[in-house]
């Protein structure tokens, strides 16, 4: 699969076509309406959702339970509502916090972490929404996700989960089989820029996916088959106090002192880039 002798040459790498298929989700310039909220689109999510949900809940319930929306909730009578989760999260990101930062007011304290322990799940459908507690993990668990929920109501107007179940996988579309096995790489977090970054595990990277750095007929044929490379996020480090003197404001924006780290690191990107794409052929 290499040319010009075991770990010296190029691997004879293998194609592959490219559909890109994200046309319909753009919207164009004059149809886009940023004033409109997202609950008519969880409302059509649950609405899809729904008999599919019903099926799995009489699956495992049976028909004996009480299926009913969340305003048809009896106290204390065991039964089955379909809604949305919704994570109530006090720690997450508010647009509060920019506010303060750009009229010099006092900054919220920065967080490395949105999760917190006084985190609760809610659970909603078309009528109203209801708090959820019991038999249900609030660390596992995300906003968006259409549900059916085992338990009863009570006194405190908290539904009590005591089993949960989801739609689960639909058929599968049949896709064509690949006769050779190909594969895409992708790599995030390089950081380029950064004062702690160091580029040798960067250049090993390009040499493995270049085939110079491989051993053996199977190393070699694993880089050949790697058809695309696709850099997920992260590229460009991000400056703090304690490098070169450059900084981050709490809204996350960067002052001009890192604007030097920031450059180099796009250079070195474009650097990667091209031994990527020109010297490697790779898309």
């Amino acid at each position: 699969m290499v040319e010009g002798g075991s770990g010296e040459g190029k691997p004879n790498r293998l194609s592959a076509t490219v559909e890109n298929l994200s046309e319909r989700f753009y919207f164009a310039e004059q149809n886009r309406n940023f004033t409109s909220q997202y609950c008519h689109i969880y409302n059509a999510r649950l609405k899809a959702m729904r008999n599919f949900l019903l099926e799995a809940a009489r699956r495992n319930w049976g028909d004996t339970v009480n299926y009913c929306k969340l305003m048809e909730l009896k106290t204390g009578v065991t039964s089955c509502i379909i809604g949305t989760l919704f994570k109530r999260m006090s720690a997450r990101p508010n647009i509060l916090q920019e506010i303060s930062d750009e009229h010099n007011l006092i900054p919220l304290p920065p967080r490395t972490k949105y999760a917190d322990d006084s985190d609760e799940l809610v659970a909603e459908d078309e009528t109203q929404r209801i708090s959820l507690t019991g038999n249900i993990s609030v660390e596992k668990s995300v906003t968006g996700i259409i549900v059916a929920l085992l338990g009863k109501e009570l006194d405190g107007g908290k539904f009590y989960v005591t089993d949960m179940t989801t739609a689960g996988l639909r058929n599968q579309i049949p896709r064509p089989v690949i006769n050779d096995d190909k594969y895409v790489c992708v790599v995030s977090g390089l950081n380029l820029g950064n004062s702690n970054q160091t580029f040798l595990a960067m250049q090993l990277f390009i040499d493995f996916i270049s085939g110079r750095l491989t051993e053996g007929q199977e190393d070699q044929q694993l880089c050949s088959q790697i058809v695309k490379v696709v850099i997920a996020g992260n590229s460009i480090g991000q400056q703090d106090g304690n490098n070169n003197g450059a900084f981050k404001t709490n809204s996350g924006k960067y002052s001009s002192r890192s604007s030097v780290n920031t450059l180099e690191g796009v250079k070195a990107l474009d650097e990667i880039l091209v031994q990527l794409c020109v010297r490697n052929k790779l898309q």
